[in-house]
């Protein structure tokens, strides 16, 4: 199914779109893929539209990143644009993980997670977490890993 959207001056096609296919089009050496295809699994996500050029955002922790990018035009991505621009730049996300806020995924009613790109010189994921927008702490503060992983991410953004 395709319709058209006018967005700044273009038009861009809007296409249903399956996840299975854009999560094995991304070619990932692992996958969270079926906590986010499951049978009965609720995606909460803004609308997805093909064309629409990201922009990935370093936003410090002390800031909300939904805010910040509000303010400057932008929406969070969701996992479709988190699996397009995966797609289109494989190896940004080893350099750094990459979240897309827009699309929470509902795994039960008390457990809500995002998804999230990252990787390494050896390998890509595409991964399931909680939100950690924010206001996520390492669990312990001597936790180096996870401490790095915070300072490091970057955050997916689409124009308005």
């Amino acid at each position: 199914m395709t319709n058209s959207h006018q967005t700044n001056a273009s038009t861009v096609a809007i296409q249903t779109v399956d996840l299975k296919e854009m999560i094995a089009r991304g070619s990932y050496d692992y996958s969270d893929g079926d906590t986010f295809t499951a049978e009965g699994t609720e995606l909460r996500s803004e609308g997805f539209v093909f064309g629409v050029e990201p922009q990935v955002f370093q936003i410090d922790r002390s800031l909300d990143p939904k805010m910040e990018m509000e303010k400057l035009g932008y929406r969070p991505a969701t996992i479709y644009d988190l699996l397009e621009y995966g797609i289109k730049n494989p190896y940004e996300q080893r350099i750094y993980p990459i979240v897309a806020l827009g699309t929470e995924i509902a795994l039960s009613e008390d457990v809500t997670v995002i998804a999230y790109l990252d990787g390494s010189h050896q390998s890509r994921g595409l991964y399931a977490d909680w939100g950690c927008g924010h206001d996520c702490e390492a669990d312990d503060k001597d936790d180096v890993l996870r401490q790095d992983y915070l300072n490091r991410r970057r955050f997916l953004g689409v124009k308005k």
